[in-house]
């Protein structure tokens, strides 16, 4: 059965069938974010770091925040709408080494990932209550003593589902 597809920006995608000429809306806001807080950031500069220790990541240079829900002086996320939002985050350090990236949840260890590389890349998807949830991106270094910032290195998230 023929069909074509055409998007139309403010409702969505119209299907129609070519051969009896039946037409489907589809509405893309209902279970889509749409408009949702999403953010993008990455440290200015190279950051020092004990080894041997969870320290936190403080990404100070925005790319975007649309809903102004990080903090460039805490490296926290705290979204105001409550949902599902996949967070992410790209370490790349100067040393290949056990090197190790987490995101933290409340301060608490939600998921790492880690080898002996010189990059690292952890994502998930987390519930958000949408007034006091917040997550923070945190780095191991183990036996390296810095981690290499600018635009290589980013911390993010979006709203992928309203609750």
């Amino acid at each position: 059965m023929p069909m074509a597809l055409v998007l139309n920006g403010t409702t969505g995608i119209t299907s129609a069938n070519i051969q009896d000429g039946a037409v489907a809306q589809v509405d893309l806001a209902a279970g889509v974010a749409g408009n949702g807080p999403a953010f993008s950031a990455y440290p200015s500069a190279g950051l020092s770091f004990s080894t041997g220790t969870w320290t936190k990541v403080v990404y100070n240079t925005k790319q975007f925040d649309t809903a102004t829900a990080y903090n460039t002086t805490t490296g926290r996320f705290t979204p105001q709408v409550a949902g599902y939002y996949i967070i992410h985050a790209n370490s790349v350090f100067t040393t290949t080494a056990d090197n190790y990236s987490g995101i933290y949840k409340n301060g608490v260890q939600t998921v790492i990932a880690g080898a002996s590389t010189q990059s690292t890349i952890v994502s998930t998807l987390l519930y958000m209550n949408g007034s006091t949830d917040y997550v923070e991106c945190y780095a191991y270094l183990s036996p390296s003593t810095s981690i290499f910032g600018g635009v290589d290195s980013s911390f993010n998230g979006v709203l992928v589902r309203a609750a």
